[in-house]
C-alpha cells in the first residue's frame, strides 16, 4: 500500500477523480510545496480497494476516438457585446445559452470571494458571466464531479468546461456515453499554480492597500490579437490597474512556462485525440482559414470531436459560423506538448523559501 495514487506522482493532473470516488473518504487534495492539489492517502482508514487507481485517467489509456469525422469552426457571437467580452469570439457563451434553453446546468470557472479560481455551477444566463474570459490557474475542483454525477442521475442536461485532463477525470469518474452530459475542454498551455497565484494576489493587495477584486488576463482594449490583450487589475478601492503582458510578473512566468504544472510538459492530451466532446481555443489562424471572416473583437475555434458535440453546437443560434479545413487551423498545442523551461527548477527553490 502507498500513499500514493500514482507511482510517479509527478504524472498527476490533479483531476480529483480518485478523491471524489473513494468509497471511506481517505483521499484528500493537498497543496504541495509549489502550490499545486495533489492526492494524499490517509493509510489508517485505506482499505486498498484499487477504485483510485483503476479510475486515474492517468492509469488509462487514452483511446483513439471512433470513425467520428472532425470539424473545425470559425465563430462569433452574434451579440458583439458578449463577443467583445469573452476570450475569443463567445462560442462558449453560445453553446451555454442553447444548454439553458433546456433546462440544463452550465459547470465553468469562476473567481470566488478570496479571488481564489474555483469550478461552479450556473443555472441561468445571469450566472454565466463571471465564467466568460479566461483564467490562467489551475481550478479548484472539490466535489465538483460528485454534484455532476446527481445532476445527470436526475436527468439535467450538463454542460462542464474545463481542461482536457480535467474532462478526462470527468469522463473516467462518469463512466462513457452518458445521454446527459456535453463536455467542453480548450486548447491548453499548462496551468500555473493555484498557490503561486494566491501569493501574487496578496503582493498586489499589499502594494495597493486594497482588496483585489477582479483580475483579467485577457482585456481586449487594444483589441483581439495574440499577445496584444491587455491585464487588468481591479481592486475595492476603485483603482484599475492596467498592464501588458510583459509586465505582469504571474503572466510572464506563465508564458515563459516556468510556473506551469510538472504533468503540462507531457500532456498527453496535446493532440487531436481529445477527450471532450467539443474543443474550443482562439482562433489565431483565422487570416489564413478564413480572411473574411477575421474580426478585432475576436474569433473562436470550435471543433466538434463527437457526434454528441456536433448536435449541441448545430443547435445553437445565436452565434455566426464559418466551416473552415483542419489543415488550416491546427495550433501548437494540437500538435505537440512543450517542455518546461530550464529555469523552472531555479524558481520553486525560491517560492519556497518565499513567506
Amino acid at each position: 500500500m502507498t500513499a500514493d495514487v500514482l507511482k510517479d506522482i509527478s504524472k498527476c493532473t490533479g483531476c480529483t477523480a480518485c478523491e471524489q470516488i473513494c468509497p471511506h473518504k481517505c483521499i484528500s487534495m493537498q497543496y504541495d510545496a509549489k502550490g499545486f492539489l495533489y492526492p494524499k492517502k490517509d493509510l489508517s482508514i485505506c482499505i486498498d480497494c484499487g477504485i483510485c487507481v483503476n479510475i486515474c485517467p492517468v492509469n488509462i489509456e487514452h483511446e483513439e476516438k471512433s470513425s467520428f469525422v472532425q470539424k473545425v469552426f470559425a465563430v462569433k457571437h452574434k451579440n458583439k457585446a458578449i463577443q467583445y467580452a469573452s476570450s475569443s469570439g463567445g462560442a462558449f457563451t453560445a453553446l451555454a445559452e442553447e444548454v439553458f434553453e433546456r433546462n440544463g446546468i452550465v459547470v465553468g470557472v469562476r473567481f470566488n470571494e478570496s479571488m481564489k479560481v474555483v469550478h461552479d455551477f450556473a443555472f441561468s444566463i445571469d450566472d454565466l458571466t463571471a465564467f466568460r474570459g479566461s483564467k490562467y490557474v489551475q481550478s479548484d475542483l472539490s466535489d465538483t464531479f460528485t454534484k455532476i454525477k446527481r445532476c445527470l442521475e436526475n436527468k439535467r442536461l450538463v454542460l462542464f468546461s474545463g481542461t482536457p485532463c480535467q474532462v478526462a477525470g470527468l469522463n473516467s469518474f462518469i463512466g462513457s456515453n452518458n445521454k446527459y452530459l456535453v463536455t467542453l475542454d480548450f486548447v491548453c498551455a499548462g496551468v500555473p499554480s493555484p498557490g503561486f497565484f494566491s501569493k501574487y494576489v496578496k503582493y498586489l493587495e499589499n502594494g495597493h492597500n486594497s482588496k483585489l477584486v477582479d483580475f483579467k488576463f485577457r482585456d481586449k482594449t487594444r483589441g483581439w490579437k495574440k499577445g496584444w490583450q491587455t491585464i487588468v487589475h481591479q481592486y475595492e478601492n476603485g483603482l484599475i490597474e492596467k498592464k501588458l503582458p510583459n509586465e505582469d510578473f504571474f503572466h510572464k512566468l506563465f508564458m515563459a512556462r516556468v510556473s506551469i504544472r510538472q504533468c503540462c510538459s507531457t500532456c498527453q492530451y496535446t493532440s487531436m485525440n481529445r477527450p471532450s466532446d467539443i474543443t474550443i481555443a482562439d482562433f489565431w489562424s483565422i487570416k489564413n482559414a478564413a480572411p473574411d471572416f477575421n474580426d478585432s473583437s475576436g474569433v473562436s475555434q470550435v471543433i466538434t470531436n463527437t457526434i454528441v458535440g456536433e448536435k449541441l453546437f448545430r443547435s445553437c443560434k445565436n452565434m455566426n459560423v464559418e466551416e473552415c479545413e483542419i489543415l488550416n487551423s491546427l495550433q501548437p498545442r494540437l500538435l505537440t506538448s512543450k517542455p518546461l523551461s530550464n529555469f523552472a527548477p531555479h524558481y520553486w527553490t525560491v517560492y519556497s523559501i518565499c513567506k
